[in-house]
């Protein structure tokens, strides 16, 4: 096994890991530039294998295993998050859309004139129908009290606010 350890433009092979192939000034700039000096625990608590010659053990079939099962695991729950994210964010996206076109098309000319005719209409009705017949009166009170709210002040003349002062509050 070869190990290249490159310092201050110059390549040096160790053919057996040791230090003792490297000069005094490179061994003293590794030794300088290692954040992590050798030890059994690296600096964040896991568990770093060395062999006897100082050199990092390779990790076994099964460590490398776990160690794939564990990122594609982790992979695979994020992309399910962040779909389902993206699918909620969608369905926010098209009910603001739907509620602004809504919005849009009721304040239409065509839309709040037909609800102000069907309001005077129903006023109307509401007042030729005999007070002692409540259930029809009642009706048509609330219909009127429905279709009221919905327009806009341009549209609402005197008498549907006068209506809509005395029966509806």
């Amino acid at each position: 096994m070869a190990v290249v350890v490159y310092e201050k433009s110059c390549w040096c092979v160790c053919r057996t890991g040791e230090d003792r192939y490297l000069s005094r000034s490179t061994q003293a700039h590794r030794q300088s530039t290692n954040p992590h000096p050798r030890s059994d625990t690296h600096p964040e608590g896991d568990q770093v294998n060395y062999d006897e010659q100082g050199m990092l053990k390779p990790m076994s079939d099964r460590e490398v295993a776990h160690t794939a099962k564990k990122w594609t695991a982790f992979t695979v729950l994020a992309i399910i998050a962040l779909s389902l994210i993206g699918w909620q964010v969608g369905w926010w996206f098209k009910a603001e859309n739907t509620d602004r076109q809504v919005n849009i098309d009721n304040r239409n000319k065509g839309t709040q004139t037909a609800w102000h005719d069907e309001a005077i209409k129903t006023i109307a009705d509401f007042e030729l129908v005999d007070p002692a017949n409540t259930a029809a009166r009642g009706a048509l009170r609330n219909k009127a009290c429905g279709l009221i709210p919905r327009l806009t002040d341009s549209y609402r003349d005197e008498s549907i606010v006068t209506f809509y002062n005395e029966e509806c509050k």
